[in-house]
């Protein structure tokens, strides 16, 4: 490639595809100019491949956050728990936790109280709690009970929710 046919702005710009490329190489392939006139279209796709590698890259960083998060809160179950806790106590926990939310929302139907969000968040943290406990007590992550469940009603509802199939899914 002919680099002094370029710029200094197209060269300093040339660096920097290069060096943010450095990592994705085996995924796009070495940037090369073919003709220093193509460098504008040229470089405007190696940008392109850049951004999206990035972007790929920052859903695999937030997934391993989320992830981190998940265990955190795994952790905190553990440490908030009972060491000879069983999957009776949790399954009965949850029904119990279950049970006040939904006595918050009869309150606010059908005897007029006003039940704040924050109500709400609690008692729907305690459901969580006790969900997490029964995941710890199964030796399975929530990641893997959820990706489970998407799994399960994909396969039930692959166009989203329908009536009919909900009636006649046997």
């Amino acid at each position: 490639m002919a680099r002094e046919k370029l710029g200094e702005i197209e060269l300093a710009v040339l660096d920097k595809i290069r060096a943010r490329l450095e990592q994705g190489q085996s995924q796009y392939g070495a940037f090369q100019i073919s003709d220093p006139r193509n460098f504008p279209k040229e470089a405007a796709e190696e940008l392109f491949d850049a951004s999206v590698y990035m972007a790929v890259q920052l859903e695999r960083l937030k997934d391993i956050d989320e992830r981190a998060w998940w265990n955190r809160y795994s952790d905190e179950v553990k440490r908030t728990s009972s060491a000879e806790g069983s999957l009776v106590m949790g399954a009965l926990g949850r029904a119990g936790e279950s049970g006040e939310f939904v006595d918050l929302v009869k309150k606010q139907e059908f005897h007029g109280h006003e039940i704040t969000v924050g109500k709400y968040v609690d008692e729907l943290g305690d459901v969580l709690w006790y969900v997490q406990y029964l995941c710890n007590r199964l030796g399975i992550s929530l990641a893997v009970l959820a990706a489970n469940n998407t799994s399960k009603l994909r396969q039930r509802y692959p166009e989203g929710f329908d009536t009919e199939r909900s009636k006649n899914r046997g």
